[in-house]
Formats: C-alpha cells, sequence, structure tokens
C-alpha cells in the first residue's frame, strides 16, 4: 500500500492518493473492530487459563527437580525408580506432594465408583511420568482424559527417558466442562 501511495504522490494525481489513502483507513479501522472483537469474545477462556505466578512457580519447582533427577541418575530406568527418586528430590526442596494419589472420576458430574491413581499430585497438578525414547500423542491424550475427567485443571507431563529429561506443561479449561 506505501509503494502505491508514493507513486500517486510522485506522480501528484491527489484524486488516486485521497482513494488510497481513504482505503487503507477504512481497511484498518474494519481489522481493528474484528480484532476487538475476536479479544472480546476470547479474553475471558484466555484469562481461565492463565497461572498465578505461584502456580507457574510450583510447576517450574517440579519441573527443576525433574532435571536434577534426570541429571543424577540418566536414563533408561523404570518409571517407579524415577517416581521414588523425584519425590526425594522434591521433599528436600520441601515440596511434599502424594504420590499414587486416589483422584474421583466423573461422569456427567456424576461421581464414579472408580477410581483413578494418578503417578504423583501436588496442589491441582497432576504429574505424569514416564520413560520412554519419546512422548507420543498417546502420552498426552493420557494426561488430558486424567484432568478432564478428574477436573484437573494442570498437568505436567515429565518423560526421563530422552538423552535429556523432557517437561510438557498442560492447562485444561474446566468452565466449559460438566
Amino acid at each position: 500500500a506505501s509503494v502505491i501511495i508514493s507513486e500517486y504522490y510522485g506522480a501528484r494525481e491527489m484524486q488516486g492518493l485521497k482513494y488510497e489513502v481513504s482505503t487503507i483507513f477504512i481497511a484498518g479501522s474494519i481489522f481493528a473492530i474484528i480484532v476487538s472483537a475476536l479479544f472480546y469474545i476470547f479474553a475471558e477462556p484466555i484469562n481461565i487459563l492463565i497461572m498465578t505466578q505461584q502456580e507457574y512457580s510450583e510447576m517450574y519447582a517440579i519441573i527443576g527437580a525433574a532435571m536434577e533427577v534426570h541429571q543424577q541418575l540418566g536414563r533408561g530406568l523404570s518409571e517407579a525408580i524415577y517416581q521414588e527418586s523425584l519425590a526425594l528430590e522434591l521433599k528436600k526442596r520441601d515440596i511434599q506432594l502424594e504420590q499414587e494419589k486416589q483422584l474421583s472420576l466423573y461422569y456427567k458430574g456424576e461421581v464414579l465408583k472408580k477410581k483413578y491413581y494418578v503417578d504423583m499430585y501436588y496442589n491441582g497438578l497432576i504429574i505424569e511420568l514416564k520413560s520412554t525414547d519419546h512422548i507420543i500423542s498417546e502420552h498426552r491424550a493420557q494426561l488430558f482424559n486424567y484432568m478432564r475427567i478428574s477436573k484437573t485443571a494442570r498437568g505436567v507431563l515429565i518423560n526421563f527417558g530422552e538423552k535429556s529429561s523432557r517437561a510438557e506443561r498442560y492447562l485444561l479449561n474446566l468452565s466449559s466442562r460438566e
């Protein structure tokens, strides 16, 4: 657009210049209205997914402890060894989490008799551990499903089986669920 305006200005064609400037102004105004409308529509769902500073700090403290465990043990061990080691590392950091915590599951607002035992749980955060060559979509789906049916908004998937430990953080919008 600026090239066209420059050409009109250089050729002293004021009618074409006025037309291009007004077109850009109208297009910019329409774009601003659309962006404002999208912000208005999506602002609440986005705000729901924003973690507090404390939640953010807790999640990163756990990931940092997992990195320390991986640095000490390396890769290739069983999940149970990493789970116990991570629990010890977190205890040294004054983070008291629960291992094999039983979570209630829900179906259409009703609590199910069947229970789920999460690898590790801390203050509204499901910690799912893996010891595999790489994280695959089924691992993510497992965590997402556990978060959804236990109505837990935060989850972290930690894999000790890769060359460097890998952690993926997830937030789930629970307000759109029953």
